[in-house]
């Protein structure tokens, strides 16, 4: 799910340079989500499907399913400790002078 999250965001126009997706590797991650997905609503999920049908929810409870999904795919990949350095690898550009005054605490 996660190979599949990263590879939705980088076909966006502002990142689409810096992937090297191919459209075999998108439509085979596109295929692996749809057969977790299927498996998800027609067996793991089969009962708690049946529920919204008879509370009349299924689109939103589709749509909260799947929106859980990605959260997950994104979170397993923020708490990878190369990703969390990658992310505060910016700090070490700054100049902290810059910030001095904001800090300074009159007594």
């Amino acid at each position: 799910m996660a190979q599949w999250v990263y590879s939705a965001i980088s076909s966006h126009p502002y990142l689409v340079a810096y992937s090297a997706i191919t459209p075999a590797d998108r439509r085979l991650m596109n295929q692996r989500v749809a057969r977790l997905y299927e498996r998800l609503v027609t067996q793991d999920c089969k009962i708690a499907l049946a529920m919204l049908v008879v509370t009349d929810q299924v689109e939103e409870g589709m749509e909260v399913g799947f929106s859980a999904l990605g959260e997950i795919a994104m979170l397993s990949l923020l708490e990878d400790e190369s990703v969390l350095e990658s992310i505060e690898e910016y700090a070490k550009y700054l100049d902290v002078e810059k910030f001095a005054d904001l800090f300074e605490i009159d007594n």
